[in-house]
């Protein structure tokens, strides 16, 4: 599936089904003219991706997720790997499943392949290559680049998650995770940088 949002304003955006699984991949582009007031998924609500999902921000967006979210009875697994960029303005990150700018998911999903999270924009927020409360299978990469504002009040940068793992699940765990700072940028308080570096 392909999302492409050119203009006007939503409250969340999903790159898969509600409940629904994608077979395939999906893509989500949010243009410069678009405003998403809550979140963006690259996966499914609910329900699984057999393939990649790639998310590009380059309007406005709440939290960003690469992959998708799990709920009570289903799962929200991204099988491949999940690429989220964000060129525009973004609070959080997340590049697996969950909440804010995620490389991965959100609630417990998982992405069995990798995540990469590139940030050439502003995030308002925290910047995670992980998922929030999710797994991320593969290993996980962090790019900053060019001229990155992180944070109003606060905002750090993560290679992991937000209460997952990366590399598999529980003590197990063996991935990798990888922050590259390749331009300037400023954060609201020294560890902002310093954790990236």
């Amino acid at each position: 599936t392909k999302i492409t949002m050119a203009g006007g304003k939503v409250q969340s955006v999903y790159g898969g089904g509600n409940k629904g699984g994608v077979t395939g991949s999906t893509e989500v582009a949010i243009g410069t003219g678009a405003t998403v007031t809550s979140s963006v998924y690259g996966g499914s609500s609910e329900a699984n991706v057999t393939g990649t999902a790639t998310v590009t921000i380059s309007g406005t967006a709440g939290t960003v997720y690469g992959g998708g979210i799990k709920g009570t009875n289903y799962s929200g697994i991204v099988t491949g790997n999940t690429t989220v960029t964000v060129s525009g303005t973004a609070v959080t990150v997340y590049g697996g499943d969950g909440g804010n700018a995620n490389g991965g998911n959100n609630a417990g999903g998982a992405v069995n392949g990798d995540t990469k999270v590139t940030i050439s924009g502003t995030s308002n927020g925290t910047i995670y290559g992980g998922g929030s409360n999710g797994t991320v299978g593969g290993n996980t990469a962090v790019i900053v680049s060019g001229t990155v504002t992180i944070g109003t009040s606060s905002g750090d940068v993560y290679g992991g998650g937000y209460g997952g793992t990366v590399g598999g699940s529980g003590d197990s765990a063996k991935g990798n995770t990888t922050v590259t700072v390749n331009g300037s940028g400023s954060g609201t308080s020294a560890t902002d940088f310093a954790a990236v570096n």
